[in-house]
């Protein structure tokens, strides 16, 4: 799957399938939001997937902070 210069995101990628997913993701060449509850968790994928990711701490229940989300 060619990726590249697509962007994604992903939610509940701190960790498990989320995880895996945005670092499938980034490996095919897209640009990937870790997005998920635990900041600290999504800060540290988005540094092991490398240049291609970024952190964002979401709750995607509360409408606000996925509006917020959508425009970073």
């Amino acid at each position: 799957m060619n990726m590249q210069d697509k962007r994604v995101i992903v939610t509940g990628a701190a960790s498990g399938f989320g995880a895996a997913i945005a670092q499938h993701f980034a490996a095919q060449g897209a640009r990937v939001m870790v997005a998920d509850l635990d900041a600290a968790g999504a800060r540290v994928m988005a540094e092991r997937i490398g240049g291609a990711a970024l952190a964002c701490a979401v709750d995607v229940s509360k409408k606000d902070q996925v509006q917020a989300m959508a425009q970073s």
